[in-house]
């Protein structure tokens, strides 16, 4: 009987042992096969950083910046022709109240909304005493188109328009009576200021200043 025990006890201690082995057998696979994962994960990281850096060189760099110029450059040149085209309908070629009714149309996807909207205030048509309609411009002397600096913060460039134009003959008043046989041109100079949002690729008028000039036989 005591043999037995004995026996039996020897196993119990065996058992124990092997329970012990194969627990620590079980975690260590466990931690090894996580570590392994975590190992994977940071290779991983490591190799997109590093591809990160490599794609940003100090060529690459400067590559970037120089096509950004190139393209603002070309946005800037395309917004300058389109004003010139817009203001040339405006000032030089809406003489019949037939040309003005199609005017906004033309100048919209030149001028954008908001200076559109205000060269057709100043271009609007005015009936003379005769009865005659007569809108302000005649032509266009010179027209001017200059950028100020590019906000990087806000991806704006200040835009300025410079008109010199001259009137349409018109009859000439002493004391508010009619001059017999006596036409005169009046020259003028407006000057717009906008904001070009190259984002959106978009001209905003944001004011305006008129000057007349000396009245010419």
């Amino acid at each position: 009987m005591l043999k037995m025990k004995y026996v039996i006890s020897i196993l119990l201690v065996l058992l124990a042992v092997t329970s012990s082995i194969l627990w620590y057998r079980a975690v260590t696979r466990n931690e090894n096969q996580a570590t392994e994962k975590e190992i994977t994960q940071i290779n991983t990281s490591t190799a997109a950083v590093k591809k990160a850096t490599n794609a940003y060189t100090i060529e690459s760099v400067n590559k970037e910046i120089t096509d950004m110029k190139v393209n603002l450059s070309e946005d800037l040149n395309r917004t300058k022709a389109d004003i010139t085209k817009g203001m040339q309908y405006v000032y030089a070629e809406t003489k019949t109240q037939a040309a003005y009714d199609q005017l906004e149309k033309k100048i919209k996807p030149l001028l954008g909304d908001s200076l559109s909207k205000k060269v057709m205030a100043l271009d609007k048509p005015i009936v003379a005493q005769t009865g005659k309609v007569q809108f302000p411009y005649d032509k266009i002397k010179q027209i001017q188109v200059f950028y100020g600096a590019y906000d990087i913060t806000k991806q704006t460039i200040d835009c300025y328009i410079l008109v010199n134009y001259l009137s349409p003959q018109l009859d000439a008043t002493t004391t508010g009576i009619k001059a017999k046989a006596k036409q005169i041109v009046i020259p003028g100079q407006d000057f717009f200021s906008c904001t070009y949002d190259v984002a959106n690729k978009q001209l905003d008028f944001t004011g305006y200043q008129h000057t007349s000039g000396e009245a010419s036989s």
